[in-house]
């Protein structure tokens, strides 16, 4: 599944990333912001949507410009941890942290201010990590999503809201979600600030045979 994102690395985040990823982990100073938690979410308004057209969603996927992250060349791996890319916009690295735990594994998606020393997890639906989040052009919302590893054909979507950054504790939070069932998601982008559109796949029953059916749909922020 490809999430196109609009941030690219540049030669000073190379060479500052590489020497803060060498020692991520043995970093004691970073200050751990948790969010999209299930119960924070469950607090708030649900993302509401309604069928589009896959013309609709192609024509807007047309006018953005959003691309995978540049992976850093001659960067040392660390077991564990898997560097993702930059969001000038956001001033924040993607990194992918993985470990197991009673012979289960597990994965999480987070982002590091390296500049305030401030790590935001972003909790999962399930036991895998969520997509990369694609921020709003300018940006004010971060979307995100994770398709269930055991039920398939469920989905989960969390949109978070971007916060002024000279306050770190706060600067990313919870503003809405839902799930979808019967829903496979393949790509989110966003058509404006508020509202952004979704691919996805839908098990239905065509010429007495079951099918995997292309969906498409809007969401729109309730801002107010």
């Amino acid at each position: 599944m490809k999430l196109f994102i609009a941030f690219f690395l540049t030669v000073g985040s190379k060479f500052l990333l590489a020497q803060e990823f060498d020692g991520i982990k043995a970093t004691k100073s970073l200050n751990q912001v948790e969010i999209g938690s299930m119960e924070a979410f469950d607090k708030l308004p649900k993302l509401e949507y309604v069928e589009i057209t896959a013309h609709e969603f192609e024509s807007v996927r047309q006018e953005n410009n959003f691309k995978l992250p540049n992976q850093i060349q001659h960067l040392q791996k660390q077991d564990g941890l898997d560097y993702l890319g930059f969001y000038p916009t956001l001033k924040v690295h993607a990194f992918s942290e993985h470990w197991t735990s009673d012979d289960f594994g597990f994965e999480q998606l987070y982002l590091l201010d390296s500049s305030r020393n401030y790590k935001y997890n972003i909790s999962s639906f399930g036991d895998g990590r969520v997509e990369l989040a694609m921020p709003t052009q300018h940006p004010k919302y971060l979307v995100y999503y994770y398709n269930s590893l055991f039920d398939q054909g469920q989905a989960d979507i969390g949109v978070l809201t971007v916060n002024d950054q000279a306050e770190p504790a706060t600067y990313l939070t919870e503003f809405s979600s839902c799930q979808m069932p019967d829903v496979s998601i393949e790509e989110i982008i966003w058509k404006s600030d508020t509202s952004f559109y979704l691919k996805g796949y839908q098990p239905r029953f065509v010429n007495e045979k079951w099918v995997r059916t292309p969906v498409y749909f809007q969401f729109q922020l309730n801002t107010k």
